[in-house]
C-alpha cells in the first residue's frame, strides 16, 4: 500500500490571513469609535479586540501564529535534516527564535528587560521604551547568525523572508520608536493608536508573508515523499496464524534470535 504525502499551504494562508485582517479590521474600529463617540469600552468588547492590550484575542492570535510559524520552520529543519542539507542547524535555531518570539508575545517578556537597559539608553527619543535597545541588538545578532541560510535560499524564497523581515521589524522596532516619541509627547492619544494598530498589523503581515516562504520550501522538500508498506512484511491474519505450524523449539543452549514484527516502513523519494 502507498500513501503519497500532499501539503496543501493556500487554504492555511488564506484562514490566517483572514482572520489577520478581521482582528486589525475590529481593532481599527474600536479605536475610532472609543474616540469619536461616547462609547468607550462597548461593553468590553473594545479593549477585547483592540492590538495595543495584552491576554486579549488579538495577542492570542499574535502568539498563535508565530507559534505556527516556529512549527513549519521545525519541520522544514528536520526534513533538510533528513535529507542532508546545507545549513540545517541554522533551521533549527531559527525555529527556536520564532518559538522564543511566540511566548515573548503571549508572556510580554522584552517588556521586562526596559528595566536593566534603561540606566544604560536612557528613557527619551527613540528609547522612551527603552527595551527597544534590546530588539535592535537582537535583530543585529540574528542578522549576524542567519545571513548565510537566507542568502543561500532560491532567489523567490530570498525575497519573500527579506519583506517578511522588513514588514516585522519595521513594525516591531520601527514604528515602536515613532509611537514612543507620540506617546511622550501627546499620550495614547487617537494617532498614538493608529500608530499601534499599524504596528501590529505590519507585524502579523511580516509573519504571514514568512509563512508563504516557509511552507514553499516544504513543499519543495515534500514532493512525491512516499510511505509504502511492503505487502511482504504485512502482519498474518488470525486464521494464517491459528493454522501455521508451532515452531521448534532451539536447541539446549541456543537463545532464539529476536524477530521484528510489525511492517517496515519505507520514506522514498
Amino acid at each position: 500500500m502507498n500513501l503519497t504525502l500532499s501539503f496543501r499551504s493556500r487554504p492555511i494562508l488564506w484562514s490566517l490571513s483572514l482572520i489577520a485582517a478581521v482582528l486589525v479590521a475590529l481593532s481599527a474600529a474600536g479605536t475610532a469609535i472609543r474616540h469619536y463617540t461616547s462609547y468607550t469600552t462597548l461593553k468590553g468588547t473594545i479593549p477585547l479586540f483592540y492590538l495595543g492590550n495584552e491576554a486579549n484575542v488579538p495577542t492570542f492570535f499574535s502568539s498563535f501564529l508565530l507559534l505556527v510559524a516556529a512549527t513549519s520552520l521545525l519541520v522544514l529543519a528536520i526534513a533538510r535534516h533528513r535529507n542532508h542539507q546545507r545549513h540545517r542547524l541554522a533551521w533549527f535555531g531559527l525555529a527556536a527564535v520564532f518559538l522564543l518570539l511566540a511566548v515573548d508575545e503571549a508572556s510580554q517578556i522584552h517588556e521586562w528587560t526596559a528595566n536593566i537597559v534603561r540606566p544604560l539608553v536612557g528613557n527619551q527619543g527613540i528609547f522612551t521604551y527603552a527595551w527597544v535597545a534590546v530588539g535592535l541588538a537582537f535583530v543585529a545578532a540574528c542578522g549576524l547568525a542567519f545571513f548565510r541560510l537566507w542568502w543561500d535560499l532560491p532567489p523567490r524564497q530570498r525575497l519573500i523572508f527579506a519583506v517578511a523581515a522588513c514588514f516585522y521589524v519595521g513594525g516591531a522596532l520601527g514604528l515602536e520608536m515613532v509611537e514612543s516619541r507620540r506617546d511622550a509627547a501627546f499620550g495614547h492619544d487617537f494617532v498614538y493608536e493608529v500608530l499601534v494598530n499599524c504596528e501590529e498589523a505590519m507585524e502579523m503581515t511580516g509573519v504571514l508573508i514568512l509563512l508563504s516562504g516557509v511552507f514553499s520550501l516544504l513543499t519543495e522538500t515534500l514532493r512525491g515523499v512516499n510511505i509504502r508498506f511492503s505487502p511482504a512484511d504485512r502482519l498474518p491474519s488470525p486464521a494464517t496464524a491459528s493454522a501455521a505450524p508451532a515452531p521448534e523449539p532451539p536447541p539446549a543452549g541456543i537463545l532464539p534470535a529476536t524477530a521484528a514484527i510489525g511492517p517496515r516502513l519505507d520514506l522514498s523519494r
